[in-house]
């Protein structure tokens, strides 16, 4: 039996925030994980953690990507990007960062699989974006926002997924004004549509389509 969308009002921001809060919590009760700063939201939880070596733990028990930042004074902030897959419930995107001073000695594991934000990724995380380069302008990859979209689809809304599939069973082309219609516009009103982009990284991101445009300098 499927269950609609409109059986569930849409969740809060609070409410999320407070949902990745105890996911994570389950997690560092059931691990060794160090977590001596917590910073949990509606999109990610953001982990701050003292040396490498626990970014190190983090990256053995989780697995992602680790992105290094520009250096900045002397020092570079290294983030591991994973995700938290939860079977009954929405992944949790998990940020693990540290500071790095500028010639501080890493573990050669960790060194090896960190990759460092260039210029074409000036959004690291909670999902990186690329910018490339067109012959008419820039093309923006959000290739990992996109792949956190389909999960959260098909393992919170299978039902509404199934519900569309089967109102387009009958092969007819979508015209945007049959059933599945209504369904769509419900699915899309659950699921996060919105790339979150913080801090310097909105300069980041702003410089790096000015560049890629070549509008550097442009009002």
């Amino acid at each position: 039996m499927s269950t609609h969308l409109t059986d569930r009002p849409p969740v809060s921001s609070l409410a999320a925030t407070r949902d990745n809060e105890i996911a994570i919590e389950a997690l560092l009760s059931r691990t060794a994980l160090p977590a001596p700063t917590i910073v949990p939201s509606a999109d990610a939880v953001r982990v701050i953690v003292a040396d490498p070596d626990d970014l190190s733990m983090w990256r053995e028990e989780m697995g992602g990507e680790i992105r290094v930042g520009s250096s900045h004074e002397g020092a570079a902030v290294w983030t591991l990007h994973t995700v938290l897959p939860r079977p009954h419930a929405r992944p949790v995107v998990v940020l693990v960062s540290v500071v790095v001073v500028d010639g501080e000695a890493v573990m050669d594991d960790l060194r090896t699989a960190a990759t460092v934000v260039t210029p074409q990724t000036p959004v690291s995380g909670p999902f990186r974006i690329f910018v490339e380069r067109t012959p008419t302008g820039v093309t923006l990859d959000v290739r990992h926002f996109v792949e956190a979209l389909l999960v959260d689809v098909f393992t919170e809304h299978a039902d509404a997924v199934a519900d569309i599939l089967a109102e387009q069973a009958d092969a007819r082309p979508y015209d945007g004004h049959r059933a599945e219609s209504l369904l769509v516009e419900r699915l899309l009103a659950e699921v996060s549509t919105r790339l979150p982009v913080y801090g310097r990284q909105c300069v980041a991101l702003a410089d790096s389509i000015r560049a890629a445009a070549g509008l550097r300098g442009a009002a």
